[in-house]
C-alpha cells in the first residue's frame, strides 16, 4: 500500500539521516555520536513527514471530491447514445492558398 503520506515520511526521514550524517562527519564527531544523532533525526523527521503527508493527502482528496461535485458528468439518455450518426460537413473556404 503506497499512501503518499508514507512516501513523504520516508523521503523526509532518509533525507534527515543523510544530512545529519554528512554534518556530523564534516565537524569531526565520533562515529557513534554521528549515528545516534542521525537515527534520532530520521525518526523525528519521519514522524513530521507522516503528519505533513497525511495533511497534504487529505487536502488533495477533499479538493478532488469538491471538484467532482462541482463538475459532475451528466448522464446521457439511452436514445441519445443510440442515435444515428451525424454527417460532418466541411465548411472550409474553397479558395485555399498554396503555401
Amino acid at each position: 500500500m503506497n499512501r503518499p503520506a508514507k512516501v513523504i515520511a520516508s523521503a523526509l526521514g532518509l533525507t534527515a539521516f543523510a544530512i545529519a550524517t554528512i554534518a556530523g562527519m564534516a565537524v569531526g564527531n565520533p562515529t557513534d555520536t554521528i549515528l545516534w544523532h542521525a537515527i534520532i533525526a530520521m525518526i523525528v523527521c519521519q514522524m513530521v513527514g507522516l503528519v505533513l503527508g497525511s495533511i497534504g493527502e487529505r487536502v488533495v482528496t477533499d479538493a478532488i471530491a469538491d471538484y467532482q461535485q462541482r463538475n459532475q458528468i451528466p448522464k446521457l439518455d439511452r436514445e441519445v447514445i443510440m442515435a444515428e450518426p451525424v454527417e460532418v460537413v466541411d465548411e472550409a473556404p474553397s479558395d485555399r492558398r498554396a503555401a
